[in-house]
């Protein structure tokens, strides 16, 4: 990465390729698009105020006004470097707390992911996505536009544009599988019923196997 360099006052700065950063531990590593120097650095540089000079450290990399797309992540957020790509965040996408974005992911724009959520290796996603609560995301597919996923849900297979909403693992449309819950609900009563028809009719039902 290339950065300003000021090694004395009064000096120019020089434009040097410096290592990229480690971020430490509840840190987020930024690439910036552009950056300048503004008024303030220009002071620094050249030894303007009397206060600062004693107590600045050479070299020093000036430049603070950046452009740059903006996301907002929580703490013990983990996002992985790209493997043969880059891992890609959009602008304007906020991420929960605990949430881990592995290697080749991306995300889109003004995305909404809630704690603990995972997502695996080049899984896609595309704009306006909100992911609920401790929501698993299977590597390389692609979640689309406006799709919503609630908590605990497992998603394992490509979703289409549109403001649909998903639940469950295996992940499903929300109203089908509230439809199963309550399918679900009554089978104890079903059950009761087919062994009553089964008794008037005189058949045996087969348990374990046998007759």
């Amino acid at each position: 990465m290339k950065a300003a360099i000021l090694r004395d006052f009064k000096t120019p700065l020089s434009i040097e390729e410096i290592a990229k950063p480690t971020p430490a531990a509840n840190e987020v590593l930024i690439e910036v698009q552009a950056c300048g120097v503004c008024h303030s650095d220009l002071h620094v540089a050249d030894g303007d105020w009397p206060q600062i000079v004693p107590i600045t450290k050479k070299p020093l990399i000036l430049g603070h006004e950046i452009a740059g797309n903006i996301v907002e992540i929580g703490a013990g957020v983990t996002i992985d470097r790209g493997a043969l790509g880059a891992t890609v965040i959009g602008k304007g996408t906020k991420i929960d707390n605990l949430v881990h974005i592995a290697h080749n992911v991306e995300i889109g724009e003004h995305c909404l992911i809630i704690a603990q959520v995972g997502i695996a290796g080049s899984a896609k996603m595309g704009n306006y996505v909100t992911l609920g609560g401790q929501v698993g995301v299977a590597g390389h597919l692609t979640i689309g536009n406006h799709v919503t996923v609630a908590a605990q849900s497992g998603v394992m297979t490509d979703t289409p544009d549109g403001g649909s909403m998903y639940w469950g693992t295996p992940m499903q449309p929300i109203g089908e599988i509230k439809r199963q819950l309550i399918a679900t609900r009554r089978l104890p009563e079903l059950l009761k019923r087919v062994a009553e028809l089964e008794k008037k009719l005189g058949m045996k039902r087969k348990r374990d196997g046998k007759k």
